[in-house]
């Protein structure tokens, strides 16, 4: 019987010395998590995942009378490392159809944006959107209806989550999504 009882005895010892081990182990395992976590999240990245503050989706709106009623132009920017979509919008009495678009290049210095559009589009009346690419056959004209050329330069600052953005003395500005 006393046999037994200390085998049980070293049974149990064995099995506190593990769970102290695993114990010990988990707990750092729980604080290298945690203090990596910390560092992965705390960099200068934004939320987007990109050390770049200008990668994101970033809105302008105005709202006004116009004439017949409160309407809201949103324009909805959405920037990547060297790549860009623009798609403006309009809403009335919440409904919300897109009005345009524009996609293409981006290259960015430390104060300027330099987008080359690949591709304008254009709503027909329910604000189904057709897209016309470089290319086509209607590019230059497209080209001329949005008064752009191949390649556009605008000065850019962020403070924050603002973005403004300066061409041809005119400024917009977006809030970060």
């Amino acid at each position: 019987m006393i046999q037994v009882i200390n085998i049980i005895c070293i049974y149990t010892q064995n099995v506190l010395i593990k769970y102290q081990i695993m114990k010990k182990t988990l707990k750092f395992s729980f604080v290298l998590f945690a203090v990596l976590s910390f560092a992965l999240t705390s960099c200068s990245k934004d939320e987007d995942g990109s050390a770049l503050p200008y990668v994101g989706t970033w809105v302008e709106e105005t709202t006004d009378d116009f004439g017949f009623g409160p309407m809201t132009i949103r324009n909805t920017l959405t920037l990547n490392e060297n790549t860009f979509e623009m798609i403006g919008s309009m809403i009335m009495e919440g409904i919300e159809m897109d009005m345009f678009g524009m996609r293409g290049n981006l290259a960015v210095s430390e104060t300027e944006f330099t987008i080359s559009p690949t591709s304008l589009g254009e709503a027909d009346e329910m604000g189904n959107m057709t897209w016309i690419n470089k290319g086509d056959e209607d590019w230059d004209a497209a080209l001329r209806m949005m008064e752009m050329s191949e390649n556009e330069t605008a000065a850019y600052s962020i403070e924050g989550n603002t973005l403004t953005i300066t061409m041809d003395g005119e400024q917009q500005v977006f809030n970060k999504k």
